[in-house]
């Protein structure tokens, strides 16, 4: 998992803006306002999200 790729996701998802990196290993985990969002390695590969 690398940043990059996890805010692809976010932004597939409908979190585009301003999300703050709080950790980054197997999963990548975001702060978006008052939400937490974990981005794991399998979300990277799922249809519905693939940029």
């Amino acid at each position: 998992m690398d940043e990059m790729r996890a805010r692809e996701v976010l932004t597939a998802a409908g979190f585009s803006g301003a999300a703050e990196l709080l950790a980054l290993g197997e999963n990548a985990v975001f702060a978006a306002g008052d939400l937490v969002i974990k981005v794991g390695r399998d979300a990277t590969g799922h249809p519905e999200l693939r940029a």
